[in-house]
């Protein structure tokens, strides 16, 4: 089996490796670090690792894979490996954005399961319990069980998962505000491709 590498970016801009347990003081000289036990992407911005690729990849062309960031690391979203862009494509999708509309709308109340997917037309039952269980594996909903047959399963947000409903209900205003200036460029792009 191979070795795990654990990297960091210290104040300086160094990179430091720790290549027998990952173990590494917490930095913020970049805003990037770890704590005990924790992974670490390699800012594209920052030092090559001994070894990689002159891309910054490892040897075998492969990208950085990314963990995990500690509890007061910043993403960055320009770093192909910064899982900030999973991140927003998760909270990007559309049924999650309506997810927390109406489960913001709620609040502190919680909604059904089915209640969810009434209201929320054209979503199917395995896209919403997708959508659900990612915003509860970020943290960003909770999910309560009624030991009842069959079961009732509940959903309402966590303080973090309110936190991102004005956001996103900027972004949805702007895209309902907006929707007849982008559909005449795209009606206008397609008849110039003709």
């Amino acid at each position: 089996m191979q070795q795990q590498e654990f990297w960091a970016c210290a104040p300086d801009g160094d990179v430091h490796l720790d290549p027998v347990d990952g173990d590494a003081q917490q930095i913020d000289g970049c805003g990037h670090g770890f704590s005990r036990g924790g992974y670490h992407w390699i800012p594209g911005n920052l030092r090559k690792a001994p070894g990689s690729g002159q891309d910054g990849t490892s040897p075998s062309g492969g990208e950085v894979e990314v963990t995990a960031l500690s509890d007061n690391a910043r993403g960055d979203l320009f770093d192909p490996a910064c899982p900030t862009r999973a991140l927003l494509d998760r909270v990007g999708s559309k049924w999650t954005s309506m997810a927390v509309k109406l489960l913001a709308e709620a609040a502190p109340q919680e909604i059904r399961f089915a209640e969810l997917r009434r209201r929320m037309p054209g979503v199917s039952q395995k896209m919403l319990a997708t959508t659900l269980r990612g915003l509860v594996r970020d943290g960003l909903a909770q999910r309560r069980v009624e030991p009842t047959v069959p079961p009732r399963v509940h959903y309402s947000l966590t303080p973090l998962g309110l936190s991102l409903d004005e956001p996103l209900a900027a972004l949805r205003e702007w895209a309902e505000e907006h929707m007849a200036e982008i559909d005449r460029a795209n009606r206008d792009a397609d008849a110039a491709e003709v």
